[in-house]
C-alpha cells in the first residue's frame, strides 16, 4: 500500500534520536507479529521446544496486534490520499495471496470450485465457517473493513467510538461462551460474525489514525485490551478451579496470560510513540525489507509446512527456514513486479495489511 506522507516532527529526543520513522517502525512489528503465528502453528509440524510453544501461545494477540496496525495504516492512507483507494488495496493484497493460495491447493489439492472461488473473492467466514487457506480467516475480516473505509472516514469520531466498543461488547459476551459452551473459536465462525466479534481492533487502530488526540485513544484502547486479557484469565482460572488444577494456573496460564499482555501492549506502545509525532524522519531498509516478507509469511507458512514435511522434512529449524524462503520467494516474483509496474517499488516501508 502506499505509504502516507510523514508528519514526523523534527524534535528528536535522547530515545527517539536511536528509532526510525513510523512506516519502518510498523513494518518490523508485523514481521515479529507474523513470526509469533508462525511458530504456533509449527508445533503442528516438528518438535519444538517449550520455548517455542511459550512465543507461540500469543498467536491470537499477535492477530490482534496485526489488526490493530492495518487499521492504523489504512486510515493513515486514506486520509492522506483517498484517490486510488481500492486499487491500491486489490494490488497490495491479491498477489502474495493468489501465490498462497496456490500453495495450498499444492498442499491439500483442488477443493472444488464453489470453495476456490468463495476463497479468491474473500467470502469465507460469510458463506463458510472455515478457510480454505488457513490463516486467511483474519483477512477476509480486513477485506471487509477495507470495504468500508470511506463510509468510516465520512462518518463522526463519535459513531466510529460506538462501533468499536460495540465490536468489544459482542467479543467479551462471546469470549467465554467459547469455554463454557464449547463454541467455536473466532477463526471458525460463520456468517460474518467474527467481523462483528472482532472488528474492533481494527477499528481502534483506525480511530488512532483519523481521531483528535490519539495518546489518548491509546490509553483507553489500553483499557480495553486489559480487561479483554483479564476477562480470559478469569475464565481460564475458574476452568482450573473447577478441575482442581489450580497449580497450573499460576505455574502454566499467568506466564502466558503475562507474554499475552506484552504482545498487545508492544503494538499499543507503538502506536502511542507514533501518536507522540516525534520520531525521526530516516527510514531502514531492512525493517522495510521484513515488513514486506511478513505478509506472505502469514499466508504461506501452513501450505508450507504442509508440503515440506509431507516431503520428509522433519526440523523445526528447517521448516522454519524455508517458510521464510518461500514467503521472499512470493515477495519477489508476486509482489515486486505489481510495484514496478506502477513505479512503487523502492526501499520503504509498507504500511499495508498482513
Amino acid at each position: 500500500m502506499d505509504e502516507p506522507g510523514s508528519t514526523e516532527a523534527a524534535t528528536i529526543g535522547p530515545m527517539t534520536g536511536r528509532l526510525y520513522e513510523r512506516w519502518s517502525l510498523l513494518a518490523g512489528a508485523r514481521f515479529l507479529l507474523a513470526s509469533i503465528v508462525l511458530l504456533t502453528h509449527l508445533k503442528l509440524f516438528a518438535a519444538t521446544s517449550g520455548v517455542v510453544e511459550f512465543i507461540g501461545g500469543a498467536a491470537f494477540q499477535a492477530i490482534a496486534g496485526f489488526l490493530l496496525i492495518s487499521g492504523y495504516s489504512i486510515g493513515s492512507s486514506y486520509k492522506s490520499r483517498r484517490a486510488g483507494f481500492y486499487i491500491r488495496r486489490v494490488e497490495r493484497i491479491y498477489p502474495a495471496y493468489i501465490g498462497a493460495i496456490g500453495l495450498a491447493v499444492a498442499a491439500y489439492g483442488w477443493p472444488g470450485a464453489s470453495v476456490f472461488a468463495i476463497n479468491l473473492l474473500f467470502m469465507n467466514q460469510l458463506l463458510t465457517s472455515q478457510s480454505f487457506l488457513g490463516p486467511a480467516w483474519s483477512l477476509s475480516l480486513e477485506v471487509w473493513l477495507y470495504a468500508l473505509t470511506p463510509l468510516l472516514a465520512l462518518a463522526n469520531g463519535r459513531l466510529i467510538w460506538a462501533l468499536a466498543l460495540a465490536s468489544f461488547g459482542a467479543y467479551i459476551v462471546y469470549l467465554p461462551l467459547i469455554t463454557l459452551m464449547h463454541l467455536p473459536s473466532f477463526s471458525g465462525l460463520g456468517y460474518g460474525l467474527n467481523l462483528i466479534m472482532l472488528s474492533h481492533f481494527w477499528l481502534l487502530g483506525f480511530i488512532v489514525a483519523t481521531q483528535p488526540k490519539p495518546r489518548r485513544s491509546c490509553a483507553i484502547i489500553a483499557g480495553l485490551l486489559v480487561a479483554g486479557i483479564g476477562l480470559a484469565c478469569a475464565i481460564q482460572f475458574g476452568s482450573r478451579f473447577k478441575n482442581d488444577r489450580l497449580s497450573d494456573f499460576f505455574l502454566i496460564d499467568t506466564p502466558s496470560f503475562v507474554w499475552q499482555a506484552c504482545v498487545l501492549a508492544f503494538v499499543v506502545a507503538l502506536l502511542w510513540l507514533i501518536a507522540a509525532d516525534k520520531l525521526p524522519a530516516r527510514k531502514s531498509s531492512l525493517l522495510a525489507w521484513m515488513g514486506d516478507i511478513s505478509y506472505p509469511l502469514y499466508l504461506v507458512h501452513v501450505p508450507v509446512f504442509v508440503i515440506f514435511s509431507g516431503a520428509g522434512l522433519a526440523s523445526a529449524m528447517a521448516l522454519t527456514v524455508a517458510t521464510y524462503a518461500v514467503a521472499a520467494g512470493v515477495m519477489f516474483v508476486m509482489e515486486y513486479p505489481i510495484r514496478q509496474m506502477r513505479g512503487a517499488l523502492r526501499p520503504r516501508a509498507i504500511a499495508g495489511a498482513q
